[in-house]
């Protein structure tokens, strides 16, 4: 007696349809992937030069503390230098409170940018405020 061919289960395999439609999430998925990489490495740009103008601002906040201490006027007078990486510094006290001082720091384009840090100075023969 011949054996009759069994017929093949309608689930042994994958369609073209299916196949197709896999391909495309797993498409979908992978340039979403591409889109979140870009967004974090531009936000890490932006941190990077958030925190080289917060360095820059410091250091001249703490060159006119020094000077404070010593024979300079109160208010003090505006400046401006340049700074590593192209940045440029501005200082100048704040209107109202010759004791404030407003550092600006600019980063040269692309993304260009504009860091101000307020600090409190001693005008010479003041004590720093207490904490």
């Amino acid at each position: 007696m011949a054996r009759r061919p069994t017929p093949r289960s309608r689930h042994a395999g994958l369609s073209l349809v299916e196949v197709v439609v896999a391909v495309a999430v797993l498409g979908v998925g992978i340039l979403a992937l591409a889109g979140a990489t870009n967004a974090v490495a531009r936000l890490a740009r932006e941190h990077r030069a958030s925190a080289d103008a917060a360095l820059v601002a410091g250091s001249r906040v703490e060159r006119e503390r020094a000077l404070a201490g010593a024979a300079e006027p109160c208010p003090r007078a505006p400046g401006h230098a340049g700074a590593s990486g192209g940045r440029r510094e501005e200082w100048s006290p704040v209107a109202g409170d010759p004791r404030l001082l407003r550092v600006v720091v600019r980063s040269p384009p692309p993304g260009a940018r504009a860091d101000t840090l307020v600090a409190h100075l001693p005008c010479p023969g003041e004590h720093p405020p207490a904490p």
